[in-house]
């Protein structure tokens, strides 16, 4: 009976360090998109892609620290697994990105400031992604070593 509390802290506890990284990780894709468009002169498109490898070295961090801490691989495997697994979430993510922004765009015109248009785009992509990757990362880039 004292198995099931421990595996629902356990699965919280993960939960939690992985909102907590991917919130961070968030912040760093959508600053690094705005601050990539605004010093170097880049459009969304060209911003986004250099953004989001940037948020998956600071996710990648503090989810190998906080979420999945109890693995034993080494580092750089750990990262190019865990890259494998963000190269489909940042597929699903930029996808989503580039529809919304293209159709807000499209649509909504001079009603919608592309910055708007923007941060909806950042906000539902990386929202599908996080499930994407939540898996993947439980399974495949942080898996326990085997005995």
């Amino acid at each position: 009976m004292l198995h099931l509390p421990l595996q629902a802290l356990a699965l919280a506890y993960r939960v939690r360090g992985f909102l907590f990284a991917g919130t961070l990780g968030f912040i760093t894709d959508a600053g690094m998109t705005f601050q990539l468009m605004d010093l170097a002169q880049l459009s969304p498109f060209q911003a986004r892609p250099l953004a989001m490898f940037c948020a998956i070295a600071v996710t990648f961090i503090l989810n190998r620290r906080l979420t999945f801490a109890n693995t034993s691989q080494g580092t750089t495997r750990e990262f190019l697994r865990y890259l494998s697994v963000n190269i489909l979430g940042a597929c699903v993510n930029y996808t989503l990105y580039s529809l919304v922004l293209l159709t807000l765009t499209a649509l909504a015109g001079d009603l919608v400031p592309q910055s708007l248009a923007m941060l909806i785009g950042l906000f539902l992509g990386s929202g599908i992604a996080m499930v994407v990757n939540y898996k993947g990362f439980q399974h495949f880039a942080f898996r326990k070593a085997k005995s």
